[in-house]
């Protein structure tokens, strides 16, 4: 999950395993998983966690996940907004169906291929001329956007699919193969023969 992969950039000293039984869950309005108990709050779903760990920068270091000014920090927010109003439910009805977690159903197959194929060409164009989403350094906004993105570049997007997108690609690879995400996701092995 994002929130996961977040969690080898930052100390999690207050991170809560989303794998501990509902019983042990906090009470809140909405008891969900994965959850944050920083002193005297719950902080759910992973985007917000991500937010909240990437916000605590320790004093003295030069990682920057949430940006280096209010500017930066509004692009971060305004991809993670992108990410999950509209690549999040294409992935999902996607790859839900190859995975058997969605029924089937052949029209919202070629729906939702059809319309990521258009949606990524938007952070294919913001790359053609930049190495990160956002600024000159990784930043939340990568860490985020590459955990969505790793089902369909190791499942479904072969060569073919990837010609489509060669600077999303690109930057994809850079992404998963620094020393952190390495350290979580493993080696990521770009898909050959799409999963149908």
């Amino acid at each position: 999950s994002t929130t996961t992969s977040l969690l080898r950039f930052l100390p999690a000293s207050r991170w809560v395993s989303p794998t501990r039984p509902p019983s042990s869950w906090p009470r809140t309005l909405w008891a969900r998983s994965p959850f944050l108990r920083p002193p005297r709050a719950c902080v759910f779903e992973s985007h917000a966690i991500a937010r909240f760990f990437a916000r605590g920068r320790p004093a003295g270091s030069n990682v920057f996940l949430y940006g280096r000014n209010d500017v930066e920090a509004a692009q971060i927010d305004q991809w993670l907004d992108f990410i999950q109003t509209e690549v999040d439910s294409h992935i999902g009805q996607w790859l839900g169906q190859i995975f058997g977690y969605a029924q089937f159903n052949p029209k919202f197959l070629q729906e939702a291929k059809k319309n990521l194929g258009s949606i990524l060409q938007v952070p294919e164009r913001h790359l053609l001329t930049r190495t990160f989403m956002v600024g000159e350094r990784l930043t939340l906004a990568d860490i985020c956007l590459a955990c969505e993105l790793k089902g369909i570049f190791e499942t479904v997007y072969d060569e073919a699919a990837r010609r489509s997108i060669p600077n999303l690609t690109r930057w994809f690879l850079t992404c998963v193969n620094q020393p952190e995400f390495h350290a979580v996701l493993g080696e990521v092995k770009l898909c050959v023969e799409p999963k149908e």
